[in-house]
């Protein structure tokens, strides 16, 4: 159900001859969007001296009010939230409690409905790595936070071949563009990078759901992030891998040495031809990253018959075909790309024999 929501915080004090001690120190309200009954908190205040009351408002107009202005010694405040004809948000209130030597302000926040999305400042990694920091052009990004997408998951939607950049109202905005939507879960969504932020030192993000914006996140950026997909989704541990014989590389069937493995990974880095953001690959266009890639198994360097587009994928899912070394240890091999001069994390492996 969507609410109001309110927090009454004491976050100031200046303590002299005189002193006001509100009580309690938090207070919380729930209250139903679009109500025409405004709530009303009770807040007692013990005070050495007479005491002066102020309700302000930085946002929303005139929502809230508290009565009585003035009192001495210890006081009960009723102070009173009015929501009705706000939109859906966030807005932020004083009160101030002044003394003749001192002074106490608490602040008041009101969320009206839904109050949007809300982002971590570590809420924006690898979508194949997990790792956060910097991002890169084409790169599929996984974006975590709280009502950043819609209530259902919802999948891609792709319409002549590219995927939509807005997904059951989630958008996520890079540079005042929006991305394309891989998927919307509730609290998780996955884009792909915009090629254009190629070249520049920063970008910034917002996330949208249907209510609100989030505020800007300013992210670096950088040429290449390279990282593979693994089986379990956590970014380490046995990659996705199709072995030469299309089966699954895993312990119970791995890569015999000399035979070519099929790895996805993504954070290439520009590709070449350029493709449209947000493009499936088709038959005809494989663009590939513009940038050197280099790939060693169980520290050797492997052979690269092909990097590039995968058929059937988001055209910034990288497939690389690799040769296993010979001669390298049998069980689990390390795998680590480096693209340009940006190698993928440690952790990854494939197994071989």
């Amino acid at each position: 159900m969507r609410c109001i929501c309110l927090w009454v915080l004491i976050v100031a004090a200046n303590y002299g001859a005189q002193t006001a001690d509100p009580n309690p120190a938090s207070l919380s309200y729930v209250f139903p969007s679009n109500s025409a009954t405004p709530p009303s908190v009770s807040v007692t205040v013990s005070s050495s001296g007479p005491m002066t009351v102020n309700a302000v408002t930085q946002s929303g107009g005139n929502w809230l009010t508290v009565t009585p202005s003035t009192a001495s010694a210890t006081a009960t405040l009723t102070v009173t939230m009015d929501p009705s004809g706000l939109p859906d948000g966030t807005y932020q209130g004083d009160l101030t409690i002044s003394l003749s030597a001192s002074s106490k302000t608490v602040p008041v926040i009101i969320a009206v409905g839904d109050p949007g999305p809300q982002l971590p400042t570590n809420g924006i990694v690898n979508a194949a790595s997990y790792q956060g920091g910097a991002i890169s052009p084409g790169e599929i990004i996984a974006v975590f936070g709280t009502s950043v997408g819609p209530k259902i998951p919802y999948s891609a939607q792709i319409w002549d071949g590219v995927m939509t950049n807005k997904l059951a109202g989630a958008r996520v905005w890079i540079d005042n563009t929006p991305a394309p939507v891989i998927y919307a879960y509730p609290n998780q969504l996955a884009v792909v990078v915009l090629y254009e932020i190629a070249g520049k030192a920063a970008v910034q993000v917002q996330v949208e759901n249907l209510v609100a914006r989030t505020p800007p996140f300013s992210v670096p950026v950088q040429n290449a992030t390279p990282g593979f997909f693994t089986a379990d989704g956590s970014g380490k541990g046995q990659l996705v891998a199709l072995n030469q014989d299309n089966s699954l590389n895993s312990a119970s069937s791995p890569a015999p040495q000399g035979s070519v493995v099929v790895l996805y990974a993504t954070g290439m880095g520009v590709l070449s031809p350029a493709a449209a953001d947000g493009t499936i690959v088709s038959s005809t266009s494989w663009p590939a990253p513009a940038l050197p890639i280099q790939v060693t198994i169980g520290a050797q360097s492997a052979q690269i018959p092909y990097a590039g587009a995968a058929p059937g994928l988001v055209v910034r899912a990288i497939q690389i075909n690799v040769r296993v070394p010979m001669g390298i240890a049998t069980g689990n091999a390390a795998v680590v790309a480096t693209v340009g001069t940006v190698s993928s994390p440690n952790g990854c492996t494939i197994s071989v024999h």
